[in-house]
């Protein structure tokens, strides 16, 4: 399975990585990538326990919210406004 990551995941990933050979504390990891201790300890055990994937986006590759609305509800405008629209 191939990989992508975003610019920032690749960054994320190389001070996750230092962070995970004691090379770097929590705190400064935290700096280098804009996030607080406590993210960077939550990013540590998923990095930890799924390798490089484990920092990919969940919601990458599935369509966004307004999408998924409309998919479930159709589309935004009702039928018969569409109907009436034509009419004039």
């Amino acid at each position: 399975m191939e990989l992508r990551m975003s610019r920032k995941e690749r960054d994320r990933l190389k001070v996750v990585a230092a962070l995970a050979e004691r090379r770097l504390r929590q705190r400064a990891a935290g700096r280098l990538v804009g996030l607080s201790e406590r993210q960077v300890r939550r990013i540590l055990v998923r990095y930890r326990a799924e390798g490089d994937a484990g920092l990919v986006h969940r919601a990458r590759g599935r369509p966004g919210g307004q999408a998924q609305q409309q998919e479930r509800h159709g589309p935004k405008r009702p039928q018969r406004a569409v109907s009436l629209h034509r009419m004039e």
